[in-house]
């Protein structure tokens, strides 16, 4: 069987000061995925973790889990793991809690391998053991990650635009010329399958500079969508396929996280005071926002003229933790996190983490929220709605500020 295949590395010249970061697996039950990955492949917890996402690392290699809010398409990536017996390694990751998805080993220009399913998720590793290797019988190592690509032609000339040099353009010899320059090395597959729907993992880009970044980007790939989607990410792109997306990996890690939320609170404060909000839905409304229990809220008012249809959503820190609390006219009560916040505080995410009167999480709800500060008279919020195992966004909320409407604020301390 011979593959073909195109291995990167990365040079000095990536847009707007980025490097590679790792890799962002979404999986549907984290406290599963992340036990195996630790116990049976090695990796381990970073010391400091993310709000809503988990960090682990192997070697220089990170990967960053964040729980699935949505059923995605199968991952287009793949950890490849170098082992010194396959059959004990299978047997030892099974043990583990893997998923095999082949009865036999298969074959690949440079040995055999058996293909797992990680628990807990649909994404996947491969055991590797590479002809002539070296390896210790119980030694199981990072190899390098595969992507499968359906134009390869396509995804050469993105990952050159990205500052990649490809340094292989042969067949796979007995020997793989591994080769590490940065963290890890890409191998990219050409390969018919469709990846439909929203991704399930993403090519990691850290970067100091998210708006020079997404300035550089726009530039090179003028004409193709450019979104904030993810845990504390900037642009996200979908490259011929291959799904990449740029954070500032310190915002993964705040000092002072709470003070951080604290802020954000504050900005939300700010907002006292009586709004006119126009929704794409087709609605108009009044919109009231002041804080009560000596500041330590914020209460929004929706639809106050209109008795059965009156909506609140209420804004509070908890703990360590920044939540929204949507009361709907919908009849229940979604409770949701902040997810990410801009380093300039005009972003504000929040997705959902459960709720009154929502037994189960296909039932319909108000799901995820992103709000855009323009400036102190203008204020954007876009909503999604969740239903059946599937999100969509609902409205865009395009905020006014009356005129000589602003209240006065006692800002929250800490």
């Amino acid at each position: 069987m011979v593959i073909f295949c195109l291995f990167f590395c990365l040079s000095q010249d990536v847009p707007a000061n980025s490097q590679l970061w790792g890799l962002e697996l979404l999986v549907d039950e984290p406290a599963k995925s992340v036990p195996f990955l630790v116990d049976g492949l090695g990796f381990e917890l970073a010391s400091w973790q993310a709000s809503k996402s988990q960090i682990l690392t192997l070697d220089e290699f990170r990967l960053l889990i964040t729980p699935a809010t949505t059923k995605g398409s199968s991952s287009q990536f793949s950890i490849n793991m170098r082992v010194g017996d396959l059959g004990w390694a299978s047997e030892f990751v099974r043990e583990k809690g893997a998923k095999p998805l082949n009865d036999e080993p298969l074959m690949s220009a440079i040995g055999p391998f058996n293909t797992f399913e990680i628990p807990g998720s649909s994404q996947q590793i491969h055991l590797m053991q590479i002809d002539g290797d070296d390896l210790d019988a119980k030694q199981i190592s990072l190899f390098n990650v595969s992507v499968n690509v359906k134009h390869m032609t396509q995804a050469e000339k993105h990952m050159t635009q990205l500052g990649f040099e490809v340094y292989s353009h042969e067949y796979l010899p007995s020997a793989l010329p591994f080769k590490s320059a940065g963290a890890y090395s890409l191998v990219f597959h050409p390969s018919n399958r469709t990846f439909d729907g929203l991704p399930n993992a993403f090519l990691l880009f850290d970067t100091d500079d998210i708006k020079s970044c997404q300035v550089n980007l726009e530039r090179l790939f003028g004409s193709m969508t450019v979104e904030t989607r993810g845990v504390n990410c900037g642009p996200w792109l979908s490259l011929g396929g291959l799904d990449v997306k740029w954070l500032n990996a310190k915002a993964l890690n705040p000092e002072k996280p709470r003070e951080l939320y604290v802020q954000a609170f504050n900005q939300l404060a700010s907002l006292a005071g009586e709004w006119v909000g126009t929704s794409t839905a087709g609605w108009t409304s009044d919109i009231g926002f002041r804080t009560i229990a000596r500041n330590s809220v914020v209460i929004e008012t929706t639809f106050d003229d209109h008795h059965d249809s009156a909506m609140m959503t209420t804004y509070h820190l908890d703990g360590d933790n920044l939540v929204l609390i949507h009361y709907c006219a919908a009849r229940n009560q979604p409770r949701l996190e902040i997810e990410s916040i801009s380093e300039d505080m005009r972003i504000m995410e929040f997705k959902y983490a459960g709720g009154s009167n929502i037994a189960v999480r296909d039932k319909g709800h108000m799901d995820h929220v992103i709000y855009e500060f323009v400036s102190d008279d203008l204020v954007k919020a876009k909503w999604s709605w969740y239903q059946n195992g599937q999100e969509s966004w609902m409205e865009e909320i395009e905020l006014r500020r009356k005129p000589k409407s602003q209240s006065k604020v006692t800002k929250l301390s800490d």
